[in-house]
């Protein structure tokens, strides 16, 4: 097991996880460190759910990926989605193959012990784009 990580039935969720009452881990899910996760809420893998996340209460996620600082409204179903980085999905959300953009990191408040770094492309938008996204980002093209 990765350190700092317990085995719950089917799921690996790091030590500092706060589960509400009732919240059920279905199959396999992974829960990394810092999360709350909400009473009554159910995970249902594969799912995985980045650190700092906040799902609340009754919310349903199955088959999804939430990167880090996302926050999920009370009584949401999201089904075979990517949430990416400090996005807010409102409370009672029903959203289905969805892809869920959140702030840019330049945005995004700083967590505690991270420092808020400059947003900038990741360096295979270059090997991508046929102008280098150093260029695109400047408006230079």
């Amino acid at each position: 097991l990765p350190e700092g990580y317990n085995r719950v039935g089917d799921a690996l969720v790091h030590e500092s996880v706060r589960l509400g009452r009732g919240a059920r881990l279905v199959g396999p899910v992974m829960v990394a460190p810092g999360v709350k996760v909400g009473d009554g809420a159910t995970l249902v893998g594969a799912t995985s759910i980045g650190s700092g996340c906040v799902i609340e209460a009754g919310v349903v996620v199955s088959r999804s990926v939430l990167w880090n600082d996302c926050h999920v409204g009370a009584g949401s179903l999201l089904d075979f989605c990517v949430v990416a980085d400090a996005a807010e999905i409102e409370p009672g959300s029903n959203l289905h193959s969805t892809l869920k953009a959140g702030l840019p990191s330049s945005r995004r408040p700083a967590r505690a012990g991270h420092a808020v770094e400059e947003s900038r492309s990741p360096d295979w938008a270059d090997a991508l784009l046929p102008i280098p996204a150093a260029s695109w980002r400047a408006g230079a093209a």
